[in-house]
């Protein structure tokens, strides 16, 4: 509730930093392993080989990842949940996080309303499960804040995908560009 009080007043900073993709993702393989494994759920990583350093929010795209890889955890009964990135397709430079899971799946009717904010799926399947519908919503919040994109493929019974594309080149390093500078300036007159 917290993120989303700071998203919808506009009061999100975003840091850039240097973010490794197979770093971050073992970070969120080891959080979540305990709660894989109480499941008897495996989780597998399928990280491309020599993938790029981004320049983007470090904070943010765990907390987007955090939030899908919980959720492919709370609606997999048995099976793999996997966490996977690779590079960004043809002329988009970035990288593409996957986060896919052998699931319930979701219907093309949720499909619809689920980055809705408070929205739950209409599926008894999940009604057992905790939640205030805001964790999607947020997400969907947080890319858009990264210049990403967020999609979904999913088949009921089969499990789902979520793909987020963070991009290498944003307005986020312009942003960086012009903070350091500013920071330089102030220096600057001081002296």
């Amino acid at each position: 509730l917290s993120t989303l009080a700071r998203l919808e007043r506009g009061t999100i900073t975003v840091e850039p930093v240097a973010l490794d993709a197979a770093d971050t993702i073992k970070k969120i393989v080891d959080q979540y392993k305990l709660a894989a494994s109480a499941k008897k759920l495996r989780i597998k990583v399928a990280v491309e080989r020599d993938l790029p350093i981004i320049f983007t929010s470090q904070h943010e795209v765990k907390e987007i990842l955090q939030k899908l890889v919980a959720n492919a955890v709370k609606y997999t009964r048995q099976g793999t949940v996997t966490i996977g990135a690779k590079r960004a397709d043809g002329d988009q430079k970035g990288i593409v996080f996957c986060v896919s899971d052998t699931g319930i799946g979701i219907s093309a009717n949720d499909k619809q309303h689920l980055f809705d904010k408070f929205y739950r799926a209409n599926d008894n399947r999940t009604r057992s499960e905790s939640g205030t519908g805001l964790g999607l919503y947020i997400c969907q919040k947080l890319v858009e804040r990264l210049n990403g994109e967020l999609s979904l493929e999913s088949k009921l019974n089969k499990g789902s995908t979520f793909s987020l594309y963070i991009p290498h080149y944003s307005n986020l390093e312009v942003d960086r560009k012009k903070v350091l500078h500013a920071q330089l300036d102030s220096v600057v007159s001081s002296l």
